[in-house]
């Protein structure tokens, strides 16, 4: 998308002219229809919320290299969605421009967006969740996600860029800030750690404590007896799904994997939104105290060079938030 000067600050674009033009209209007919009649302001934020959220469309992009080969499915996706083929081919237009404006740049991917493209925050938010997805060839067109929506996927690409690329790191030493790429020495670390947190004493100390924390908040006994008798193979799926992230094929599987592993599972148990909540939240709040006293009992010093909650924290919040996006009642 080709701009002049703008000699105002901060430039004014009419999101309803900019939504038609996203439609598929040319320049000036998307001008002369945004200038027919005055909208009201639901009908602006109507049309507004038409251009962020075209889901039918980027349902279809998401994960996907956009090469030629997909421009050839265009055909097909303007009639499975009922959108128009110029449309269709406008938004997969956009979105390649995106990724080819940012893909060399450093620091912050929304910034770079925002900054090339002169894109309202949360566009510009949406359009870098997107070209994440893109660049990491994350699955999501499997049948088992067909429930999962635009912004499931694009909330959980956002939290992963602002908490698992290189660039989300504040205490790295290098010396480029990169949001497309994933931090890889904060995987490998994730990695690492799977040896020591199957270990079957940290496992029994982890549910222990846990057990102790939800009794101590009186969570209904019949629920703290589910956590008791699924707690084993919910934190070994936790902590083997987090070890797996470092290897491309399982990471581009990220959304089958932890359908199937955690969230699948734990629908089945049954536990709902709030139960799967309240385990998390109480996974993650004991983490520090189960530490220090594993530590202390076990005699030995730390066997990493910073302590586990430092990397396991960073996954585990990250990781939490996406479960709760995408855990559907």
């Amino acid at each position: 998308m080709a701009m002049s000067v703008f000699l105002c600050d901060p430039p004014e674009i009419d999101m309803v002219v900019f939504s038609q033009w996203l439609q598929g209209l040319s320049i000036e007919a998307a001008v002369k229809s945004g200038n027919r009649k005055e909208l009201t302001g639901f009908e602006r934020s109507r049309n507004f919320l038409q251009l962020l959220q075209n889901e039918a469309v980027i349902r279809e992009f998401l994960g996907k290299k956009l090469n030629a080969r997909h421009r050839r499915d265009l055909d097909d996706i303007s009639k499975s969605t009922g959108v128009s083929l110029k449309s269709c081919c406008r938004q997969f237009d956009n979105i390649k421009q995106v990724l080819k404006a940012v893909d060399d740049l450093d620091g912050s991917l929304v910034y770079n967006i925002r900054s090339e493209f002169l894109l309202p925050d949360h566009l510009a938010k949406t359009y870098a969740s997107v070209v994440f997805m893109s660049a990491n060839k994350f699955e999501t067109g499997k049948k088992r996600l067909s429930y999962m929506t635009v912004p499931d996927f694009t909330c959980c690409a956002s939290l992963m860029i602002e908490h698992w690329t290189v660039g989300s790191d504040a205490t790295s030493s290098r010396a480029v800030d990169d949001d497309l790429e994933l931090d890889k020495d904060f995987l490998q670390e994730l990695h690492d750690l799977k040896l020591y947190l199957t270990d079957r004493v940290w496992v029994d100390r982890r549910q222990r404590f846990i057990l102790k924390d939800m009794k101590k908040k009186q969570h209904p006994s019949g629920y703290i007896s589910t956590v008791e008798s699924n707690f084993k193979m919910i934190h070994k799926n936790i902590v083997s799904f987090g070890a797996s992230l470092l290897h491309s094929r399982d990471l581009k599987d990220f959304f089958v994997d932890l359908h199937e592993k955690l969230i699948e599972y734990c629908m089945q148990i049954p536990w709902n939104k709030t139960h799967i909540e309240i385990f998390l939240s109480s996974f993650i709040d004991t983490f520090a105290e189960c530490e220090a006293a594993h530590v202390k009992a076990t005699g030995k010093p730390n066997p990493r060079e910073k302590p586990w909650r430092i990397v396991c924290s960073r996954y585990y919040i990250t990781l939490k938030k996406c479960i709760l996006q995408l855990y559907h009642n």
